[in-house]
C-alpha cells in the first residue's frame, strides 16, 4: 500500500478519535477551496438557529494551529515536512450569527519552510481538519477534506 495512503489513514484515525472523544454538534460548517498555488480559502458557516460565540484564534486563517494539516507531494505521496513557529493569540470572542458565514485565506507557506517550498515542483495534496469549539469549550462543528493544490 502506498505510504501516502497509510499516512492519510493514520491522520483520519487520529481526527476521528479526537472527535469521537467529544460530543460535537454540526452547527458550524467548515469548508475550503483552493484559491491559488499557495492560498486556500476557508469558510465557516453557522447553520444553527442561534448565534455561536467562538474565539477569533480558532478561525483557520487567524491562528496557524487552529487546524490539523498534513502536506504531501503528489502523486509520490512523499510527506512535506512542516515548519513550526510560535503563534500566540489573545482570547478575543466573536459572534457568528445564525446563517452568517466568515471567510478568510491561509497561505500554506506558513506551514511549510521556505526551503521546502523551493523544492516542490508538482502538485501538493493537503489534508485538513478543523474542529470548532465555542467559548465554553463545547464542540460546535467540524470539517475536513483533502485538496489537490496545483
Amino acid at each position: 500500500m502506498n505510504r501516502m495512503v497509510w499516512v492519510a489513514a493514520f491522520f483520519s484515525l487520529l481526527i476521528t478519535q479526537k472527535l469521537g472523544a467529544m460530543e460535537c454538534n454540526s452547527d458550524l460548517i467548515s469548508v475550503a477551496e483552493v484559491v491559488s498555488r499557495y492560498e486556500v480559502k476557508f469558510e465557516l458557516r453557522n447553520v444553527s438557529e442561534g448565534d455561536i460565540e467562538i474565539y477569533e484564534s480558532s478561525l483557520p486563517w487567524r491562528n496557524r494551529y487552529s487546524i490539523f494539516v498534513s502536506f504531501f507531494q503528489f502523486p509520490s505521496g512523499r510527506p512535506i515536512p512542516e515548519s513550526f513557529v510560535s503563534d500566540q493569540s489573545l482570547p478575543i470572542a466573536i459572534v457568528i450569527k445564525s446563517g452568517e458565514a466568515l471567510a478568510g485565506v491561509i497561505d500554506i507557506r506558513q506551514y511549510i519552510s521556505e526551503a521546502q517550498v523551493k523544492l516542490i515542483t508538482g502538485p501538493i495534496l493537503m489534508q485538513w481538519t478543523h474542529v470548532s469549539e465555542d467559548t465554553e469549550g463545547q464542540c460546535v462543528g467540524f470539517g475536513g477534506s483533502s485538496l489537490l493544490i496545483d
